[in-house]
């Protein structure tokens, strides 16, 4: 039996057999044409590439048909790309004028374009080169005649085992046999560990080495939630994780089920001590909400519909449709939705007008918004007219000035009036506290709009300086800097004195030592994505308040974080039985 670590990007716990799908592509050399074998070497690109968009097309209607157009479209961009004169024209000309092979005019372009992308530290940019890559690698395959080695229909439970999980993959899976993905690379942000959370699929990325040390056969289970790939397990393993699988939608699952929470008899408070919400990316994600046990949809991240997508190509229609949809599933309680959190950096047209040399920094959230104008009154209106049960709540994201919110409002007036559509008016309006400047506007900001939402992930990497998409050398503590905790302090009493909802909406609420800290700062109301909601609401069941203010007022006289981490091991025995509390140490691999 061996144990691989990776990151989870699909939660969620699948069994069953290994299936390595390599791409196995063939060597590319270069064959120089005798002039008039350039006419047939062209009719044998242009097959290929008629081929291949066949099979993207059988892909784009399978995803259409099992999770909606808003996927397949990822795949129509695939289409577009592969039609595209700067893709297939630049290929043809290369063929024709330099008398090569198909093979490697489609390498020699292609790698000229994944050169534009390839140093790109966004994780968006980065999905790009990924699908060049992707449709050049298919092109290459059916230019050769082949297909990827890999047959997945020799078994019925199968986990896919590749270097990297490809959107044209999907052609080569039934998806009633699939159970789910172990691959070498890949992220959240891509479009396929989407897709497999959408399709409740378990995956685990990042792995490194299981396409080499995984072979076709081997029996698998794949932890989605914890991160984990385990390879030919034991009995006693096996019947450990068949009893997570079992575990109801809302309670402890995945690695949680170690921590053994419904087991605890100790009394646990009436209400809780905080209201637990849940985060989404997708509507499939809140497509069991009834059994979740929240209070509401504290954030719902509308990017997902500008995915792969010109901006204009996203209609009001649409809009309209995904968040009536929304609204229905979380009906009595209210759905909190962001508007589009996107750089200019991430738009295509807009790439090369602002040459922004740090996207995180610039035209990106509530400031694109406002520059695009068209796109942004697209989403308002949908906003609008979707809400006819009166539940949908408005937040603006990255927000830095006052300004910025009036003018945001100044266009959701506008947009009402000219749809005729004022009587949908008011419509509850937030804002993102994410960016340190909040911190000491807050009570200018609570007099522009009806609530908060915190931003943790944004605010700590700003005040802090540490890029949260990198490799993380810092202190495993690192939201709890002492800076980090004063301006909590500062946001807490300003919306308290001016007597606002405000609920925390990022990471920081799904890490059980850092949801403490939220807690003793005074924070009470937390939403996390779906796998977090069982740990989350364990802590608010069972924390100790009177505790939660002697463990404030020690932290307060700290001013490092070797300190800080040390008084959270040490006090964590305080807040929760011993054996939660030796599993949570294990969990997050720290030490007391």
């Amino acid at each position: 039996m061996k144990e691989l670590t990776g990151q989870g990007v699909s939660p969620g716990i699948a069994m069953g057999h290994a299936v390595k799908v390599d791409p196995g592509l063939p060597p590319v050399f270069k064959i120089r044409l005798r002039p008039d074998d350039i006419p047939a070497e062209l009719r044998r690109f242009d097959e290929a590439v008629a081929r291949t968009t066949a099979q993207l097309q059988q892909v784009e209607a399978m995803l259409e048909h099992e999770l909606g157009r808003q996927h397949s479209a990822m795949i129509s961009a695939h289409i577009l790309i592969l039609q595209d004169d700067h893709f297939s024209g630049a290929i043809r000309r290369r063929i024709a004028a330099d008398a090569v092979n198909a093979e490697w005019a489609v390498k020699v372009v292609s790698e000229h374009l994944q050169t534009v992308y390839v140093g790109l530290q966004d994780a968006y940019l980065r999905e790009k080169l990924h699908d060049i890559a992707d449709i050049a690698d298919r092109l290459l395959h059916n230019i050769a005649g082949r297909i990827p080695n890999g047959n997945t229909k020799q078994y019925d439970d199968v986990i896919v085992i590749c270097p990297e999980i490809s959107l044209s993959l999907f052609s080569e899976i039934n998806l009633k046999h699939l159970k789910g993905f172990a691959v070498d690379f890949g992220g959240w942000t891509s479009h396929t560990s989407i897709i497999a959370r959408s399709l409740n699929i378990p995956a685990v990325t990042h792995l490194k080495a299981v396409s080499a040390e995984v072979h076709t056969g081997d029996f698998l289970i794949v932890d989605g939630s914890g991160g984990a790939v385990v390879v030919n397990p034991d009995r006693e393993t096996i019947e450990r994780f068949r009893h997570q699988q079992g575990q109801p939608a809302g309670e402890v699952s995945g690695p949680y089920c170690l921590l053994e929470a419904r087991g605890d008899d100790r009394p646990r408070p009436t209400p809780a001590l905080g209201a637990l919400y849940i985060n989404a990316e997708l509507p499939q994600d809140l497509d069991d909400y009834a059994g979740l046990g929240v209070a509401g949809v504290g954030l719902f991240r509308s990017e997902f519909l500008y995915l792969g997508r010109p901006l204009d190509a996203i209609t009001v229609a649409e809009h309209e449709s995904v968040y009536r949809r929304l609204a229905e599933q979380a009906y009595p309680a209210t759905a909190n939705i962001r508007t589009f959190d996107l750089g200019a950096d991430k738009i295509p047209q807009l790439r090369e007008q602002f040459h922004e040399t740090n996207p995180a920094l610039g035209m990106r959230g509530i400031r694109l918004s406002i520059f695009l104008q068209e796109a942004f009154r697209r989403q308002l209106e949908g906003v609008i007219r979707a809400n006819d049960r009166g539940n949908l709540r408005l937040t603006f994201p990255f927000v830095s000035s006052v300004d910025e919110v009036r003018t945001a409002k100044a266009i959701l007036a506008d947009v009402a009036a000219k749809a005729d559509l004022q009587h949908r008016l008011p419509l509850p309006l937030g804002v993102m506290l994410e960016i340190p400047s909040t911190i000491f506007i807050v009570d200018a900001l609570a007099e522009e709009v009806d609530f908060f939402a915190l931003g943790t992930n944004d605010l700590v990497q700003y005040t802090v300086a540490h890029d949260r998409n990198a490799s993380p050398d810092a202190s495993a503590f690192a939201p709890a800097h002492p800076a980090v905790r004063r301006g909590l302090e500062m946001i807490f009493a300003g919306v308290r004195d001016k007597g606002k909802e405000v609920i925390c909406c990022g990471e920081m609420a799904a890490h059980p030592f850092f949801l403490l800290l939220l807690l003793a700062v005074g924070f009470r109301g937390f939403s996390v994505n779906k796998p977090a909601l069982p740990l989350a609401r364990y802590v608010l069941r069972n924390v100790d308040e009177p505790a939660l203010a002697h463990f404030h007022a020690e932290l307060s006289k700290l001013s490092t974080l070797d300190a800080i981490g040390r008084l959270f091991l040490e006090r964590l025995p305080e807040f929760f039985p011993e054996p939660f509390a030796d599993t949570l140490l294990e969990l997050y691999q720290l030490h007391a």
